[in-house]
């Protein structure tokens, strides 16, 4: 009987000890993003404009405590390379010092940021160009004048869309972080 009593209280250490007590949220309006607890690894962008890769040691309701690493590829004896982790002194950041987390690789992603459109439409005109002064064809007869004027329209769209695409999610007015105090139920 005492070894079943002894069982059930290690268990239930167990399970109270690794318990989360709190959470970072980072939030799109009311749909959770991405969730942070401590342990987990976290990629972010401070307002200086430093870019941090850290271990969250702890949470406060205002800030992280985090240790930075930085992967470190070196040669060994032998002339194989090898990656190791230099971990750094730990630091104190408050939430209002996080600018930007990356985007998450997406697969479309070169649609997205008009690089296939820009691919496109300049290519077109290349080919377009070359082809017609290498058949000694006038540049812009028989119709050819429109056609490249669209390839034009579609490079200038990539171009645009390239400009506008942002490769990360700056907190701010859309993404907002969120400190969550998360209490064991009873």
């Amino acid at each position: 009987m005492k070894k079943i009593r002894l069982l059930l209280l290690l268990m239930l250490l167990t399970v109270y000890a690794g318990a989360q007590s709190a959470m970072i949220t980072l939030k799109k309006g009311h749909k959770t993003i991405e969730r942070y607890f401590p342990g987990d690894y976290i990629n972010c962008r401070l307002t200086s404009g430093e870019w941090m890769e850290a271990r969250i040691t702890k949470m406060y309701n205002d800030s992280l405590q985090l240790k930075p690493f930085e992967l470190v590829q070196y040669m060994n004896a032998l002339g194989i390379p090898f990656t190791d982790t230099l971990w750094k002194n730990k630091r104190n950041i408050s939430l209002n010092d996080i600018d930007a987390f990356p985007r998450r690789d997406q697969s479309v992603s070169y649609i997205k940021n008009g690089t296939i459109f820009q691919v496109i439409g300049g290519g077109y005109i290349l080919l377009n160009v070359i082809n017609t002064l290498s058949d000694g064809d006038k540049l812009f007869a028989d119709n050819n004048g429109v056609n490249l004027a669209v390839a034009a329209a579609v490079l200038a769209l990539g171009t645009i869309m390239h400009t506008t695409h942002t490769p990360v999610l700056k907190v701010g007015k859309k993404y907002k972080l969120q400190y969550v105090e998360l209490k064991p139920t009873s």
